[in-house]
């Protein structure tokens, strides 16, 4: 749960602030955490948030939905996929 809702919280750290878009794989990879959840419980999580702790300075927080960063990753995941099968028939 995160502010009251049902959420993938991540909490990372960081010796400076982040801006944003430096951080989509965070977003990709709750998202994919999310996705996973609802297929072994049934329970969509639709909102995720990161959370980074930031040395010397005020703590960043990120909340998306998870829907605008799981179809990235799905790419991504088909993209490596392609790799090692690519990499195993050269070997």
């Amino acid at each position: 749960m995160f502010d009251g809702k049902p959420a993938i919280v991540d909490f990372k750290t960081a010796s400076k602030p982040k801006q944003e878009h430096w951080i989509e794989n965070y977003f990709m990879q709750c998202s994919a955490y999310a996705v996973m959840f609802e297929e072994r419980t049934g329970i969509a999580i639709p909102r995720i948030a990161v959370l980074v702790a930031v040395d010397g300075d005020h703590p960043q927080i990120f909340v998306k939905k998870r829907d605008s960063y799981i179809d990235k990753f799905i790419s991504y995941r088909k993209k490596y996929d392609e790799m090692l099968d690519n990499q195993l028939i050269t070997l």
